[in-house]
């Protein structure tokens, strides 16, 4: 997921643009696409530590809960990689594209240490090396909105590579009141040298902030259906707004995260989130991987799901209308690591040994590496039993 950066309001320069603030009476350098500012960012972390931070960016329980269990998995603009590592744990067939050969090679490195799934291809996400209609997944998270001419190439392209039913999740930075404040310090301090005559500094463009309606227009246009569209993540304008400090987490954040779990409020979010369906008349079915989910099984579930596979356990997730998805569980804040130790798997009654990566992979419950792998479970657990966990 790509960092968020804050505007410099003195300096006049904004590294993220809104696309309704774009002024063409300023000039702009291109940075989302400059390789050399993602390989900076990159060699700052590791994939270890991207891991260890769980949910400092929001949204892990709206992933677990809607990628394909059956098919190939790809994310696009992966980073370091810590999406495919976290989801191949679940058994997931998962492969991450990037352009940045420095993070690739930092992935590629740090799975091989740790002997862990995954695997990484340096290439374009404009011009993905599969065939159309072949993945069953396709990840952009914190990515399109840094294409300066706007995410109709990188959309159409997911939507070509995707399988009859497949399954598209996209995130990007939401419009939260946060961002709210600093376009308005930014315009007023525009105005303020437009009405001086004095000389406005180069705009750095990084990336866009897309409301909820513009995201799910360029989506749709690409020849998507929406499943699911939400805004979440409370407590990351509070990061950006500077109000989290070090490690410590005033009250007030954690009063917000509370609140996230039971009330929808689109302007405290930080992130975008739209889950989309590639149409066809017979699509693979989400939960039996089967191509034999018709158009009209759209009606009764917000995802490809078969009429033969309507009263599966796990079905009951995903009949309209389509939840919010609220996190179930409250926020830990910086708990220390988990070493590996032997705990007693809930569901088998079986010891196992926690994950020395992935700890006990941010559940809420112990479940065995085994017992993670099978669909019927880690669907449930995904809705169920979520442990949010905020780490920077």
């Amino acid at each position: 997921m790509s960092p968020f950066l804050c505007a410099s309001v003195e300096g006049l320069v904004l590294k993220e643009t809104s696309s309704s603030l774009k002024d063409n009476s300023i000039n702009t350098f291109d940075e989302g696409q400059d390789h050399s500012v993602w390989n900076r960012f990159y060699k700052k972390r590791s994939p270890e530590q991207e891991i260890s931070m769980y949910d400092f960016f929001g949204g892990r329980h709206l992933l677990l809960r809607h990628v394909c269990r059956h098919g190939k998995l790809v994310e696009a603009g992966c980073g370091l990689g810590r999406y495919v590592f976290y989801l191949s744990q679940f058994g997931i067939e998962c492969e991450g594209v990037d352009f940045s050969e420095d993070s690739l090679q930092n992935a590629i490195e740090f799975g091989r240490q740790h002997h862990l799934p995954g695997s990484f291809l340096n290439a374009d996400i404009l011009n993905l090396p599969y065939e159309s209609n072949s993945i069953a997944t396709y990840l952009s998270l914190g990515v399109v909105e840094h294409f300066f001419e706007g995410p109709q190439k990188a959309l159409a392209e997911a939507f070509r590579v995707l399988r009859p039913g497949g399954i598209a999740i996209i995130t990007t930075p939401a419009k939260s009141w946060v961002r709210h404040y600093y376009d308005s310090r930014f315009t007023l301090a525009v105005a303020k040298r437009k009405l001086l005559k004095q000389p406005i500094p180069e705009n750095k463009f990084f990336q866009y902030w897309y409301t909820m309606r513009e995201l799910k227009r360029f989506i749709i246009d690409a020849g998507f259906i929406i499943g699911l569209s939400t805004i979440t993540d409370y407590i990351y304008p509070f990061f950006e707004f500077g109000t989290i400090k070090e490690n410590n987490v005033p009250l007030i954040v954690k009063l917000f995260a509370t609140l996230e779990r039971h009330l929808y409020i689109p302007i405290l979010g930080a992130q975008n989130v739209v889950v989309a369906i590639k149409p066809s008349d017979t699509m693979y079915c989400f939960i039996s991987g089967k191509r034999e989910a018709k158009m009209d099984d759209l009606n009764e579930f917000y995802l490809p799901i078969s009429k033969s596979m309507k009263n599966h356990s796990v079905a009951k997730y995903y009949r309209k209308p389509a939840r919010r998805c609220f996190p179930q569980r409250p926020y830990q804040w910086n708990t220390p690591r988990i070493s590996p130790q032997e705990r007693t798997c809930t569901i088998t009654g079986k010891k196992y040994v926690t994950d020395p990566i992935f700890e006990d992979y941010g559940l809420s419950l112990d479940v065995s590496p085994e017992i993670l792998r099978i669909l019927e479970y880690n669907i449930k657990i995904s809705f169920e039993e979520i442990q949010l966990r905020w780490r920077r």
